[in-house]
């Protein structure tokens, strides 16, 4: 799944930006911004859709 691609799909699934992106073990992997909050979630190439949010806190960023 092209890039542009799963901006798109991230926007349909809520989210009002996404900041991050890079490819991952076959996956996508990104941040953005999803009900006000800092978020980062995966995108599975077979589903075709972002998965697995969570609130990106201080404490995860600085780990990344």
């Amino acid at each position: 799944m092209p890039a542009q691609q799963v901006i798109e799909k991230a926007l349909k699934a809520g989210y009002t930006q996404v900041t991050k992106l890079e490819a991952d073990d076959g996956r996508w992997e990104g941040e953005g911004i999803k009900n006000g909050q800092k978020m980062d979630f995966r995108a599975d190439p077979r589903r075709h859709q972002p998965r697995k949010t969570r609130r990106l806190t201080l404490r995860s960023a600085l780990r990344a």
